[in-house]
């Protein structure tokens, strides 16, 4: 395998990096500043995100590719346009980092890990938070968080100490 193109991020160290699924953009968080960049593959082209000075620590795109977002120290998800760069809502509610992002394969719903021991369910058409979730008697920071391929309803999470977590929706429901 061969390195065909070298980003430069201006930064000390990249901390999370995410490729949009159409393969068109590259996201990337730095450990140092906390900010975010879009980069154009084609061009190489970089645009510095409006972060109003929040250190944004994780990035995820939407499955068609429209969508990014960042996740941020000050607990909040902050969702971007792909073409423009520009702001589209700012999601509020974790009382610590948000430490992990990730959208449904529908591009319906997106779930935010924190370290205030929450995931949060959000509907992405208008920013409202539709479920917090916790595992019973546990108090953990989650870490990362995904949803399953196929099954939107499921939605998985992890923490220190090895600690995973599964909830499903449809099983819920059907009890």
């Amino acid at each position: 395998m061969q390195c065909t193109r070298v980003l430069l991020a201006e930064c000390k160290q990249c901390s999370s990096i995410a490729l949009q699924p159409q393969g068109e953009y590259v996201s990337c968080t730095s450990s140092d500043g906390g900010i975010l960049k879009l980069y154009d593959l084609s061009s190489g082209y970089c645009d510095y995100l409006k972060t109003q000075s929040r250190i944004c620590i994780c990035s995820a795109f939407s499955p068609k590719g429209e969508i990014m977002c960042g996740g941020f120290t000050d607990g909040s998800i902050r969702l971007f346009s792909t073409s423009g760069g520009e702001l589209l809502q700012e999601l509020v509610g974790h009382a610590d980092k948000v430490a992990a992002v990730a959208f449904d394969p529908r591009g319906r719903t997106l779930c935010s890990a924190s370290g205030d021991g929450t995931l949060r369910l959000w509907r992405v058409t208008d920013g409202r938070c539709t479920a917090v979730l916790a595992a019973d008697g546990e108090d953990r920071g989650y870490s990362c968080c995904a949803f399953h391929p196929r099954k939107p309803g499921v939605v998985l999470a992890g923490a220190a100490g090895g600690f995973a977590a599964v909830w499903d929706s449809e099983a819920a429901a059907a009890a």
